[in-house]
């Protein structure tokens, strides 16, 4: 932990640290190469730097420190304080972050490759902006026991990547192109569509450049097995039938999905009393019966609880779903 502290406190109580923080951060804004040495094992130190002194002050996010055009080639970022910034058209190529803070930290257009995320933390980020077509590429990066709060990806290329013992909750996948990736630990609240939904299509606000379904998500070989998931969605086209999931009785993959919850609500809306009649055609239409899951081919499902459910609904409809899904197979 005295290491740890020591790496932070350098930037403001050594001299040469003191000079080289002004110089860095001048070379960052302006996409000029660090003049930083590197250390012994090859690696640019900036461990424990803050780019933005406003970093803790989230009444002033506003004021956000731009990156343009620069490659960080064994940089070592571990305990940096990078939040309120802004990455644009960066790569990134084994560099390291372990225990590095990222709150409202956008990355546009940026690459990064054989690296590692160690026990970091990110909130309210948008990890892959787009520029027209090009909107970033994961490629052999591992985020490994990280959390991602109100994380946001705007469908760049993630291949050979992996997500394990992550926290993720509330983040949006959005038509992430996704290549031999496994996930393992917590999924929550996450959604992953077959093309993105949030692209910026527009060139200066006018003019359409692009269609998203013309870069679809494979979602090839994608390994969900290690995970625990809870209202986690797909939606758009997204095909699974290349993923691998924990199946079991209360984790169910289901085939047709479209024309299986057309059926449920058949169903419940000849055999079930009024009360749960009701709010089952509620969730059905509101989840499951919208265009997004029209064309899908297979849909994963899991025990949940719904918010406000009449007592002993969410057994019954789930039972429900998976004696359909039995039926149609």
């Amino acid at each position: 932990m005295e290491i740890d502290e020591n790496v932070i406190e350098r930037w403001f109580i050594e001299d040469n640290f003191i000079k080289g923080y002004a110089s860095c951060l001048g070379d960052l804004k302006k996409g000029k190469k660090l003049k930083f040495k590197r250390n012994e094992v090859g690696y640019i130190d900036l461990r424990g730097i803050r780019l933005n002194e406003f970093s803790n002050k989230e009444k002033d996010v506003e004021k956000v420190v731009t990156v343009k055009s620069n490659h960080f080639y064994k940089v070592d970022f571990s305990r940096a304080e990078l939040s309120n910034t802004f990455w644009n058209n960066c790569t990134f190529i084994e560099c390291k972050f372990e225990k590095a803070t990222f709150y409202n930290v956008s990355f546009k257009n940026c690459v990064f490759e054989d690296l590692i995320f160690l026990n970091c933390n990110f909130k309210h980020c948008y990890l892959a902006l787009n520029s027209r077509i090009n909107s970033g590429i994961f490629k052999n990066v591992d985020f490994l026991n990280c959390t991602l709060k109100y994380v946001n990806f705007c469908f760049p290329i993630i291949s050979h990547c992996k997500f394990s013992d992550c926290k993720i909750d509330k983040v949006n996948f959005d038509g992430s192109r996704f290549r031999n990736t496994a996930f393992a630990g917590e999924i929550e609240s996450a959604d992953f569509s077959g093309y993105s939904q949030t692209a910026n299509t527009k060139y200066l606000g006018l003019f359409t450049t692009f269609d998203p379904k013309s870069y679809k998500n494979s979602m090839a070989n994608v390994e969900f097995s290690n995970t625990v998931m809870k209202y986690v969605g797909f939606h758009h086209e997204v095909d699974l039938s290349n993923c691998k999931f924990h199946l079991d009785e209360d984790h169910i993959l289901i085939k047709n999905p479209f024309h299986c919850y057309s059926k449920v609500k058949e169903v419940v809306n000849t055999k079930w009393n009024t009360k749960h009649k009701e709010y089952a055609n509620h969730i059905l239409d509101l989840l499951f019966l919208g265009k997004d899951k029209e064309k899908m081919k297979f849909d994963f499902q899991n025990k949940v609880t719904y918010a406000k459910s009449p007592i002993g609904f969410d057994d019954n409809f789930f039972e429900l779903i998976k004696s359909v899904n039995k039926e149609s197979v």
